[in-house]
């Protein structure tokens, strides 16, 4: 069993023990349009006292306080991931994390060398690999597959986590043949006769994965403590856990493990009584763990060629373009929710995604009345122009995943030509447009890291290939925006803007202290900056140096 980092003693120690902490020397972005800077910031307890001028934070700090001088840097709220696989994500960096492969021999050596440690007839699951980083571009062969594990039920699952490789003692496990039809919500690829090739996709992939064992709580847990370290030290300070577990959360948080603040998602489709009764149950815990939308899967990606989409792909025109991660109830399952007071996250990549999840929830808002539950459409990767407005007429937020651009860096020409590729990732279009902003990682699929976010949202340019060409910069988002998108713009798409949003008296002490000033923190320079401080209820979780 894999364990991730407990907080020990030297964490511990961290803490600020003042219960009055008064944070100065560094420019504070307060994310406030009203009044945008500030010299200080002072914390009461778990809260923000005042924030303005050294001299009105001094006034307003109550004996027995301290002053902390930062140095200079830049002090704001602390940042807030709106689209992350918690729990799930960090088990899966783990178990056997496949996502540092260059090419598929480097892939493979990973599972032969996980193989190797395995005994005969223990099921060996790795997690992001990108064959669009590959020279080859290509799906490794099931035979490879077998070759490499040829006593194990082996599965590799690709970076977005709707497709993956399966040999064939995997599925001949999962009971699946050239006489298995496709599931609703996902498929099985074939050969010329019918046979799977061993590519699932949907929940094709999860009927595979469930012939597996099941993962433990402990593992779980595990998983939820990895993703914890990962964020705060990245600056997260809230996050929303898409398919997350509430006990998970509620365990680290009686262990003093929990250093931020997680909205737990759940899948669309899930009792909504029983849902309704644990949001009652979590009471005042809701301050630090809380119920979020249900999600639903509606099409795939564009760089993996499974995103629905209007015109034909053009790299290859006999590619279905149709939603096909859709359940076919789906118009029923989002009005249901709906009516019953429960937000909803639909992911759609593509145009034809898009249009649909708009629709379903523009439907669900006429049968149940105009009551605004703050729905999201996630990821976003292609939009017709036409449809840019109707998120600010819905209210329905754009939530974001930047740093999956660079998956489709190379492969969004490819797959949908010069005219489309302008228009992809539509960032600008989306703001220009009034949309509310929502920024997120996607992780596991990206690294749980802001700095990746707002970069790539910043540049439209690859982590990885500074010498790679921007794809449609036009489309990049000012810094303003983008830093308010995650943060604020997360926050309100679950609710938390009174006390997460803008630095202002009365809202929670959840801050991140950069060690570079504003003006400095531009372009690849986001790659660089060290999160100095990362503060959760007014205490210190992270700090380097």
């Amino acid at each position: 069993m894999f364990h991730a980092p407990r907080l020990g003693l030297a964490l511990a120690a961290l803490l600020l023990p003042d219960d009055a902490v008064l944070l100065r020397g560094a420019a504070v972005l307060t994310l406030d349009p009203g009044a945008p800077r500030a010299e200080a910031v002072l914390v009461v307890g778990e809260t923000v006292a005042a924030v303005g001028s050294l001299e009105e934070c001094r006034v307003a700090m109550p004996d027995g306080g301290r002053e902390v001088w930062l140095s200079g840097g830049t002090l704001t709220r602390g940042f807030f991931d709106g689209h992350a696989r918690a729990t799930d994500g960090g088990r899966e960096r783990l178990v056997l994390d496949l996502s540092a492969a260059a090419d598929e021999r480097e892939m493979l050596d990973l599972v032969k060398e996980r193989a190797a440690a395995a005994a005969p007839g223990e099921w060996i699951v790795g997690y992001g690999f990108d064959e669009t980083r590959w020279e080859e571009r290509a799906w490794p062969l099931r035979s490879t597959l077998d070759r490499t594990t040829e006593l194990n039920p082996s599965v590799v699952v690709r970076y977005d986590g709707r497709s993956a490789l399966a040999n064939t003692s995997a599925l001949h496990q999962a009971g699946v043949d050239e006489r298995t039809p496709d599931p609703e919500g996902g498929w099985f690829e074939r050969d010329e006769d019918g046979v799977p090739t061993g590519v699932v996709h949907g929940t094709a992939l999860e009927r595979v994965l469930a012939a597996g064992p099941e993962p433990t709580f402990e593992e779980r847990l595990d998983g939820a403590r990895r993703a914890l370290e990962e964020a705060r030290a990245h600056g997260v300070t809230s996050l929303v856990d898409v398919g997350g577990d509430v006990e998970i959360w509620r365990t680290l948080r009686r262990q003093g493990e929990l250093t931020a603040r997680v909205h737990v998602g759940a899948r669309l489709g899930v009792d909504l009584a029983d849902r309704a009764a644990l949001r009652e149950a979590l009471g005042t815990e809701r301050r630090w763990i809380d119920l979020d939308a249900l999600h639903a899967t509606v099409d795939g990606t564009i760089d993996a060629g499974t995103a629905a989409v209007f015109e034909p792909w053009v790299d290859d025109a006999s590619r279905p373009i149709e939603p096909r991660f859709a359940p076919p109830d789906l118009r029923e399952r989002v009005v249901a929710a709906d009516a019953a007071g429960f937000r909803v996250a639909l992911h759609a990549s593509g145009d034809r995604a898009v249009a649909l999840a708009l629709d379903l929830l523009e439907h669900a808002a006429a049968e149940n009345g105009s009551e605004r539950r703050r729905h999201r459409v996630e990821r976003i990767e292609l939009i017709r122009p036409a449809d840019a407005p109707r998120f600010a007429a819905l209210e329905v937020t754009a939530s974001l995943l930047p740093a999956l651009l660079v998956p489709a860096l190379e492969a969004a020409p490819l797959r949908l030509g010069p005219d489309r590729t302008r228009r992809a990732f539509p960032w600008a279009l989306l703001a220009s447009a009034g949309a509310p902003l929502a920024l997120g990682s996607g992780y596991p699929a990206a690294p749980l890291d802001p700095r990746r976010t707002l970069f790539a949202a910043t540049t439209r340019a690859s982590v990885a290939d500074p010498f790679a060409a921007p794809l449609a910069p036009e489309q990049a988002l000012p810094l303003g925006p983008a830093l308010y998108a995650q943060t604020v713009g997360a926050a309100r798409a679950s609710f938390r803007e009174e006390v997460l949003g803008p630095l202002e008296p009365g809202s929670w002490a959840d801050l991140v202290w950069l060690d570079a000033p504003p003006e400095e923190i531009v372009g690849r320079r986001w790659l660089d900056v060290r999160m100095g401080l990362t503060m959760v209820a007014g205490k210190v979780v992270h700090r380097d140096g």
